[in-house]
């Protein structure tokens, strides 16, 4: 079982929409400010990256959500999203890591 954690770091609501090969994980509303745990039960998580779409009233950006070389194996996945950037909480750091959106 693995876990995708993600907030909206915001005061704007976030629509998610992931897919993991052609599965589609659903769409999520997160709320204003507030987090949402996504269960991701897949089989070899890790082969296949997890590619999401998050929108916002003003417009959207892409990403890939999870790829084994730059996740590693992660139980947990913990990420920050804002229309700026998509960042991530690493396993023993303090501190996020912010990437750049694909689109």
């Amino acid at each position: 079982m693995n876990y995708l954690n993600v907030g909206t770091g915001t005061s704007l609501q976030l629509d998610v929409l992931c897919k993991y090969k052609s599965n589609d994980l659903g769409n999520h509303i997160i709320g204003k400010k507030f987090v949402k745990d996504f269960d991701i039960q897949v089989d070899n998580l890790g082969k296949e990256p997890i590619f999401c779409t998050f929108a916002w009233e003003k417009g959207f950006h892409t990403f890939y959500i999870y790829r084994e070389d730059r996740d590693g194996p992660c139980q947990e996945c913990i990420w920050a999203i804002t229309p700026e950037k998509p960042c991530r909480l690493f396993s023993g750091q303090t501190e996020e890591t912010c990437f750049k959106w694909i689109i």
